[in-house]
């Protein structure tokens, strides 16, 4: 078993790691952060002096998330590379980091151990989901079209080398899935997101 436990999280404080210590026995913790200049500024803690620390800052004012979300999955496929098991906890604040922490663990699920939030009333840690992001090439295909400018099924069509009752079906799937604009022919942050987190693929 891989004792190389690496706690990825958004969090600031750290009145919960002794609790999750005692469950993973954390080797190293990567604090993601938009705020954070110093890394005096953590709150002091004895248990994390026993611990080795990486910060990823993004500093302030910063929202995009495409560029979080890319940057993060880059940072958690290092990790993986260097055979640590990863653990990601999601803060209960630091809202648009949070999105990008999940959308990046979603996407390297295969590299993710667990992703966790500590419940505060009850005392507990609970596990969440992960949301499969894969997409078949032919969609990743579309998408990318369709962010180039295509704005027509068969200018798609005819880009792709497929029919246009199959494009057409891609769209309608992409559309459900909530990659494409539900009212027209228009690609969202989420496909922008899996279309810049696919150049990274190892």
């Amino acid at each position: 078993m891989n004792n190389n436990i690496t706690l990825v999280t958004t969090q600031k404080k750290f009145n919960d790691i002794p609790y999750i210590n005692q469950i993973y026995k954390i080797k190293k913790i990567s604090l993601i952060y938009s705020e954070l200049n110093n890394p005096a500024d953590l709150e002091s803690n004895s248990l994390l002096e026993e611990m080795d620390i990486d910060i990823l800052n993004f500093k302030l004012p910063y929202i995009d998330l495409i560029d979080m979300t890319t940057k993060i999955s880059k940072y958690l496929i290092k990790e993986a590379k260097s055979s640590n098991e990863i653990i990601v906890k999601l803060s209960n604040d630091n809202g648009i980091l949070n999105m990008a922490l999940f959308y990046a663990a979603c996407y390297n699920k295969k590299n993710i151990k667990s992703v966790i939030i500590y419940d505060t009333n009850l005392h507990k840690i609970l596990h969440l989901p992960l949301f499969d992001f894969k997409l078949s090439d032919a969609k990743k295909v579309i998408l990318k079209n369709i962010q180039k400018g295509k704005n027509s099924i068969e200018d798609i069509a005819k880009a792709v080398g497929r029919s246009n009752s199959m494009v057409y079906n891609h769209i309608r799937d992409l559309k459900d899935m909530g990659f494409i604009e539900k009212d027209s022919l228009k690609i969202n942050n989420a496909a922008e997101i899996i279309l810049s987190l696919e150049n990274i693929r190892c």
